[in-house]
C-alpha cells in the first residue's frame, strides 16, 4: 500500500499493489498542516457499530516527497517467497509424488506468481519429468525418474512475481538401485542316442539379461534334477554364455526332466530379486538301432544258424563246435 499527496494539486492518490486506486481531490488544503486517519483493511461499514479496523503493528512507515516508481515500490514489498523442500529419497522405477511448497508475494496475487523448474541431471530426472500442479499459494510438485535409472539430482524451484523478482529453493532427490530380476530364454529339449558321449550345445540359452542395464553384474546358471530314469557321468550344466553340457552314463537308457533359472549378483536390498523364473527342460538317451535288432533276435535262432554254420565246414569243425 502507499499513499501520494499532491498539495499543489489538492490532491492525494492511493496505490495498491503498486496500482492507483482512488485518487481525492480537494483533500489537502495547501495553506495548512494535514492531520487525519487512515483506516486500513477497514470495512465498508466502518461507521457502523460493527466496524472492523486493521489490528496490530506496522514495522516500516517511509514518507516519501515523489510519486514511487515501480522499482521503489519492488524495493519496498521484496522478491516473492518460496518454501523448501527436503531431501528426497525414493527407490529405482518409483517416483516421488505431490512433494508440497509454498509461494507468496507481497505484492502480486499468488495465481500470477509463476514457478520454473529445473534439474541438475536430466539423465536421471529430465526437466519435463518435474509436473507442478496449483495455482494459489499451496502447491506441489511430482518427480517420476527415468527408468532403471539411479543417482542423485539437484532440482530446483523458481518463483517469478510480477516485476520479474524471483526466488529460489533447492532440494536433492536420491534415487537408490533396486536389483531388477534376470531373465532368459530356454532351449529345446534333449535327445540323444545310448553312449553318444559328451554333448556341447553352444547357445542352448538365449536372451540372457541381468535386468539391470545400468549397473554391470556376474550371471550363472543354476540346473536341478527334476525326475528321471537315465544316468549321466557328467550332470547337464549351462554356462553363463548359455552353452548346455552333459554327457549320458555308458548303457543308460531312460529319459529326464531338469529345472534351470539364472542368478545374478545383485542381491536382494530394496526388495530387489536376483533370481530369474524357473524354466525345465527335458533329456532322453535311447538305444542305438543296430543294438535294439541284436537284442531282438531269438536265443533258438541264433544256436541253429551256430549249428548250420558248424555242419557247412564240415565233420572236423562240427566235433569241434560239439566239444
Amino acid at each position: 500500500m502507499a499513499i501520494t499527496a499532491n498539495q499543489f494539486r489538492d490532491s492525494v492518490q492511493i496505490y495498491r499493489d503498486g496500482s492507483l486506486v482512488t485518487s481525492i481531490d480537494n483533500g489537502i488544503n495547501a495553506n495548512a498542516d494535514l492531520a487525519t486517519t487512515f483506516y486500513l483493511g477497514s470495512r465498508s461499514d466502518l461507521l457502523s457499530n460493527n466496524a472492523a479496523n486493521f489490528q496490530g503493528m506496522l514495522d516500516d512507515v517511509r514518507i516519501y516527497s515523489r510519486v514511487l516508481s515501480g522499482a521503489d515500490i519492488s524495493e519496498l514489498t521484496g522478491p516473492p517467497g518460496i518454501s523448501a523442500i527436503g531431501t528426497v529419497n525414493i527407490l529405482e522405477d518409483s517416483s516421488a509424488n505431490n512433494l508440497p511448497f509454498m509461494v507468496n508475494d507481497l505484492q502480486t496475487s499468488t495465481p500470477f506468481l509463476v514457478v520454473t523448474t529445473s534439474s541438475s541431471n536430466p539423465t536421471l530426472l529430465p526437466n519435463g519429468a518435474i509436473v507442478l500442479s496449483g495455482t494459489g499459494p499451496n502447491r506441489t510438485a511430482t518427480l517420476t525418474p527415468m527408468p532403471n535409472a539411479v543417482g542423485a539430482s539437484t532440482v530446483s524451484l523458481v518463483v517469478t512475481d510480477g516485476n520479474s523478482l524471483t526466488d529460489t529453493q533447492s532440494f536433492v532427490l536420491n534415487v537408490a538401485p533396486v536389483n531388477d530380476a534376470p531373465t532368459f530364454t530356454a532351449g529345446a529339449n534333449q535327445s540323444v542316442l545310448e553312449d553318444a558321449g559328451s554333448q556341447s550345445i553352444p547357445n542352448w540359452a538365449g536372451a540372457i539379461d541381468d535386468g539391470d542395464p545400468e549397473v554391470t553384474q556376474t550371471t550363472n546358471f543354476v540346473v536341478t534334477p527334476l525326475s528321471g530314469t537315465v544316468n549321466f557321468s557328467v550332470f547337464p550344466t549351462v554356462s553363463p554364455t548359455g552353452t548346455l553340457s552333459y554327457t549320458s552314463a555308458p548303457d543308460s537308457v531312460g529319459s529326464a526332466t531338469f529345472s534351470v533359472r539364472l542368478d545374478d549378483n545383485g542381491g536382494t536390498a530394496n526388495g530387489g530379486i536376483d533370481q530369474s523364473a524357473d524354466q525345465t527342460f527335458g533329456s532322453a538317451s535311447a538305444r542305438s538301432m543296430m543294438r535294439q535288432a541284436l537284442l531282438r533276435v531269438p536265443i533258438n535262432r541264433c544256436l541253429k544258424t551256430r549249428a548250420r554254420k558248424a555242419f557247412q565246414t564240415g565233420p572236423e569243425q562240427l566235433m569241434t563246435e560239439s566239444r
